[in-house]
């Protein structure tokens, strides 16, 4: 005799699979997310090296645009990168820089100001009252923020 699933067995399954889906997917996009992110850190640490190169070939001045690095840094209209790169020279230090990564949308088009559901990658040189140039290019540190309304920036840390 033929034995087969009753439907409150298949009903449990189901309920059971389920409950592991609801588990697993968050999960699941938090590592896609670190992968992604991963684009952004390797690309400011790229930036960060040609910023140092350029800094002691030019005087001990800072770029004032990423394109005046001799690295290639993905334009805003690429949509094969998850990121949007931009470089200031000027953010309240002497001579310090800021390169930042703005998280794209889906469609690949920038978030609007103060929107919430993107990162902000920043990198910055710290100020030394000491150094006449003001910060050292050894000195810049890494920090993520979660929106930039206005043009502030809100820094977390990052592990």
């Amino acid at each position: 005799m033929k034995r087969a699933f009753t439907l409150i067995e298949l009903l449990i399954v189901v309920i059971i699979v389920g409950i592991l889906a609801t588990v697993a997917l968050p999960q699941y996009q938090k590592v896609v997310e670190r992968a992604r992110a991963a684009e952004a850190y390797s690309m400011l640490g790229a930036i960060r090296r040609a910023s140092i190169i350029y800094y002691h070939a030019h005087d001990n001045t800072y770029p004032l645009r990423a394109d005046y690095l001799d690295i290639v840094v993905p334009e805003k209209t690429d949509n094969s990168a998850d990121f949007a790169y931009g470089v200031w020279n000027s953010i309240g230090y002497p001579g310090a820089l800021a390169m930042v990564a703005l998280r794209k949308k889906a469609d690949g088009s920038l978030p609007p100001d103060g929107e919430k559901n993107w990162y902000v990658f920043f990198l910055r040189g710290t100020y030394d009252d000491s150094s006449p140039q003001g910060p050292l290019p050894t000195d810049i540190i890494w920090q993520e923020g979660k929106s930039w309304p206005e043009g502030q920036f809100y820094p977390e840390t990052i592990d």
